[in-house]
This record gives structure tokens, sequence and C-alpha cells, in this order.
């Protein structure tokens, strides 16, 4: 009577838990739907701050490429007339001489 017993509890219990298993799978697999989706915003979210920090530091590297470029330009004009100042100082040291 004891093993009826215990087969009975058994499979009524195992029944309840099909049964729940059943009739929950809908409302799981809807609520792993919804936290794929809130991960795939916020991942959108993180990669569309890193696109805009990335856009300023372009801005600002090419402000100072632009920069650093008008200094060579400058730099290499001074340096050319240095060099046509310092012949022309030896020319003339040299005619003193």
């Amino acid at each position: 009577m004891q093993l009826n017993s215990i087969i009975e509890n058994a499979l009524i219990a195992a029944s309840t838990g099909g049964i729940t298993w059943f009739f929950t799978r809908k409302k799981q697999h809807a609520e792993i739907k919804a936290s794929e989706l809130d991960n795939v915003e916020k991942a959108i979210s993180i990669w569309r701050e890193l696109a805009l920090d990335l856009g300023k530091k372009v801005e600002e590297l090419s402000a100072r490429y632009d920069t650093i470029s008008q200094e060579i330009v400058d730099l290499r004009r001074e340096n050319r007339t240095l060099k046509a100042d310092l012949k022309k100082a030896i020319t003339t040291y040299n005619s003193n001489n």
C-alpha cells in the first residue's frame, strides 16, 4: 500500500510539473526574447556612444593635423630663408678673407 501511495504521489508531482512547464514555456520564451532585446538595445547604446566619442576624437585630430601641417609649411619656409641667409653670410665671409 505504501508503494502505491509513493507511486501515486510521484505521478501527481510529475504531472503537475509537466503541466506547469507546458503552460509557462510560452511565458519563459517571451521573457527570453525581451531579455535579448534589452541586451541588444544596451549594446546599440554602447556602440552609439563609442561612435560619437570616436567622431569627436577624429575632429580633434583633424584640427590638430591641420595646425601641425601649417607649422611644417612655415618651418620649411623659415628653413629655406635661413639657408639662403647662411649662404650669403658664407659668401660674404669668403670674399672678405
